[in-house]
């Protein structure tokens, strides 16, 4: 498919045509946007959750140790 800019939530409710109801940045309008991408995320990806989530990664996945002195 075609690569986005960014991950932001604002590019990813932009990329997937979310309508957006309240002010972003505020608990519930960010919750219900994200459940939106998470469902066209998936559909786009042919995947089902279950199967997003084996994919997906932890923080502590990519955290690096910081170099010795």
């Amino acid at each position: 498919g075609e690569k986005i800019s960014s991950a932001s939530m604002k590019t990813l409710v932009e990329r997937y045509k979310i309508p957006v109801d309240g002010k972003a940045h505020r608990a519930m309008h960010d919750v219900t946007a994200l459940c939106y991408v998470l469902q066209k995320l998936t559909f786009e990806l042919k995947l089902t959750v279950p199967q997003l989530l084996e994919k997906s990664f932890r923080v502590s996945d990519i955290t690096t140790t910081p170099p010795k002195k």
